[in-house]
């Protein structure tokens, strides 16, 4: 899918810090289909954030090493951005590459 700018507009931008990282959380997605993801959690923030494969290796960029037990208490910068997928307008949360 080709991305054009008039596709997306940031939406808000936080500085958030690394919890607690956890993987193969079972989560039950879309039709009910059970996929196993990894998952980190922010402090003070109400839920969880999903990781894809984008933003999993975008975190390890950011905090300089691919080992999981480096990131907790490091910040990274989030982003909330609306993006046009499939012909629909839909929230979506990006990791930045700022340090």
């Amino acid at each position: 899918m080709t991305m054009h700018p008039e596709d997306t507009s940031i939406i808000k931008e936080y500085r958030v810090k690394i919890e607690k990282f956890e993987r193969d959380v079972e989560i039950i997605g879309d039709g009910g289909k059970k996929q196993k993801k990894s998952i980190v959690h922010f402090a003070g923030a109400s839920k969880p954030m999903i990781l894809n494969a984008t933003n999993l290796k975008m975190i390890s960029v950011v905090i300089g090493s691919k080992y999981i037990e480096d990131w907790i208490g490091k910040e990274i910068t989030i982003k909330v951005l609306q993006e046009r997928s499939f012909g629909e307008i839909m929230d979506v949360v990006r990791v930045l590459n700022k340090k």
